[in-house]
């Protein structure tokens, strides 16, 4: 099981993983702030992330389809979120 446990929330003097298992438990912190939690108490965890991941569309697949958040197809990216459907099965999501 891996955990995932929120910065920006407030925790008081309470440890949000009981029993130290900082080994398999996602640190997600605000974006850019990654070198200063891991420098800090925080970089006890092993994974720090801002949950931001890049779209990576070099694989070569082909787009089978854009749609909106409602399910609309639609011609290209638009502002707001978009979906894109590979032709090799994978589902990307793109906040433009």
């Amino acid at each position: 099981m891996h955990n995932i446990i929120d910065s920006s929330a407030e925790w008081g003097s309470a440890n949000p993983i009981d029993g130290g298992d900082y080994s398999s438990t996602t640190l997600i912190v605000p974006s850019g702030s990654e070198d200063a939690y891991k420098d800090s108490d925080w970089g006890k965890f092993k994974n720090i992330t801002n949950g931001i991941n890049p779209v990576n569309l070099d694989d070569n697949s082909e787009i089978k389809g854009i749609f909106d958040i409602h399910g609309r197809k639609i011609d290209s990216l638009k502002a707001g979120i978009n979906i894109i459907v590979l032709a090799n099965g994978n589902i990307k999501k793109v906040i433009r």
